[in-house]
């Protein structure tokens, strides 16, 4: 399982082998698709855990590539778990 904050470094699941889990920490002010759909093309499980920070106001709505990122840790813990339970079974 690699768990990742969004950003450039995601560009290193290109050295993932097929099947490898990938958990994406998304902020909520700034989704972006591209790392899901390079998982998709190099055959990785993409997960997405994504932020529960407040949305922009309406005036600022357009993607802050400084956003912070707050998740919820019990989401994440439950994701974890499923894949975990996934691979076992397996």
């Amino acid at each position: 399982i690699v768990l990742a904050v969004h950003g450039a470094g995601q560009c290193n699941q290109i050295f993932c082998r097929p099947g490898t889990d990938i958990i994406e920490l998304l902020p909520r002010n700034h989704v972006e698709p591209c790392f899901s759909a390079m998982s998709q093309s190099l055959k990785l499980n993409h997960h997405i855990v994504m932020g529960t920070e407040k949305p922009l106001p309406l005036a600022w709505a357009r993607r802050d590539v400084n956003a912070h990122i707050t998740i919820d840790p019990e989401e994440l813990r439950r994701l974890i778990r499923a894949i975990e339970s996934r691979s076992k079974a397996l």
